[in-house]
């Protein structure tokens, strides 16, 4: 694999702005820990979850998103300068991050394979993958709760069915040449991407290596067997935290200024924070 940086993955892009995908981590991370953790900390000690675990599934959340941009030869150019920008933003072959977080869960099935957060099989690498899998549960055509693990087995499978060589393509945003054009990445590549943004935003652990069609499997099966199991609870505390801190966090990046969405504004009414106080936790 060619030398990458961490700084060449994004979480966001749109006409006026790329968003690093590990400040994106990062962010979450420090939200979940500095503005969300006395309430988590009550809540992880009634379900006996690690208290960790928020912070972990924050840098986790969003670590598939290696799989659709990679930004080379920054240049203080606006990416709707790029050539087929509009054309590719607008059209059929526009990578707008969907069920990204399937790759993130894989990531986590690549962890639960090696123990690499010692938790030794307890049933709480279960509970990391379905909150990194639904982060994004009640959005419009996403997930429903009826059907949220026969949704998930259905869209893995139609990546295996997308992906057959064992290899992907995204797109490259190239703003020397102001261009954008496709490039072939083996699947097992991603994870060692990963592991270099995950390593840029803090997190203390790399998986190295993985077999990434074996570990799709594991999260297939695993997924068929959840719904049989009693992690609702647990799982959906975690979930629930998470959303919050991914959704207060990205309101801040997209937007110049404060205009949270309904949602949002509810959570930032109810938490007691404004965008001063959210954007200096954040620039601490």
């Amino acid at each position: 694999m060619p030398m990458r940086r961490a700084s060449e993955f994004a979480s966001w892009i749109d006409s006026d702005k790329i968003i690093p995908l590990d400040r994106h981590l990062m962010d979450a991370a420090k939200v979940s820990e500095a503005l969300l953790g006395k309430d988590w900390k009550s809540v992880a000690e009634r379900f006996n979850l690690d208290f960790n675990l928020l912070k972990y599934a924050a840098f986790l959340h969003d670590i598939g998103k290696v799989r659709f941009y990679r930004i080379a030869n920054y240049a203080e150019v606006r990416p709707s300068e790029l050539m087929n920008f509009y054309k590719i933003s607008k059209g059929e072959d526009f990578l707008p991050f969907w069920f990204h977080e399937i790759l993130s869960a894989l990531y986590v099935q690549c962890m639960e394979n090696v123990d690499l957060l010692n938790y030794h099989n307890s049933g709480i690498y279960a509970i990391l993958k379905l909150s990194v899998l639904f982060h994004h549960f009640g959005m419009k055509n996403r997930y429903k709760l009826k059907n949220m693990f026969r949704n998930g087995i259905i869209e893995i499978n139609k990546f295996f069915k997308l992906n057959e060589k064992n290899e992907i393509y995204r797109y490259v945003l190239d703003f020397k040449d102001r261009i954008i054009y496709r490039e072939m990445v083996p699947l097992e590549d991603l994870i060692e991407e990963m592991d270099l943004v995950l390593a840029s935003s803090g997190f203390p652990w790399k998986v190295g290596s993985c077999n990434v069609v074996k570990a799709l499997e594991h999260l297939k099966l695993a997924l068929a067997k959840y719904h049989r199991e009693m992690l609702y609870p647990s799982t959906f505390a975690l979930l629930g935290f998470l959303s919050i801190a991914d959704s207060l966090v990205a309101s801040i990046e997209r937007g110049g200024r404060w205009e949270p969405s309904k949602y949002v504004g509810r959570i930032a009414d109810e938490l007691g924070v404004s965008y001063e106080d959210l954007r200096s936790l954040l620039q601490g």
